[in-house]
């Protein structure tokens, strides 16, 4: 599979925002992304509420050059990435994963300056926080 496939577009409220940014990560009763997603002037809070996380990574999108030179422009905010990236190699060390996590999936929140990474078994919420 070629570098570019291993991304594809994840249709979200904030996938097509021209910013994202990092506000905040909480692991309590699951694991929450909140953003600040910036269109046409206008600023909004989002969150992704993921009930049940195998794993999460946030890495400086400075040093994430095999992320970054694999997509040759930038779609879309969220994606999901393929299973080679992520899954396949956890699986390996960690057998049970696909037992625990069924259908599990590598989401991706890549804002200005962080790329988030979740392995899930079911998408998350994402919802506006209006008023914030």
């Amino acid at each position: 599979m070629d570098t570019v496939s291993k991304y594809r577009v994840w249709e979200t409220i904030v996938s097509r925002a021209d910013r994202l940014l990092l506000e905040s990560l909480v692991v309590a009763d699951g694991f929450t992304v909140l953003v600040e997603a910036a269109s046409g002037g206008i600023a909004r809070r989002v969150e992704f509420v993921f009930e049940r996380v195998a794993g999460h990574r946030c890495l400086n999108d400075d040093i994430c050059l095999s992320f970054w030179n694999g997509i040759n422009e930038r779609q879309s905010w969220t994606m999901i990435g393929s299973d080679d990236l992520w899954i396949d190699p956890l699986s390996e060390r960690e057998p049970l994963l696909r037992q625990h996590y069924p259908g599990v999936r590598h989401y991706i929140v890549a804002t200005e300056d962080e790329v988030i990474e979740i392995l899930a078994d079911e998408e998350p919420e994402v919802r506006s926080l209006e008023g914030h």
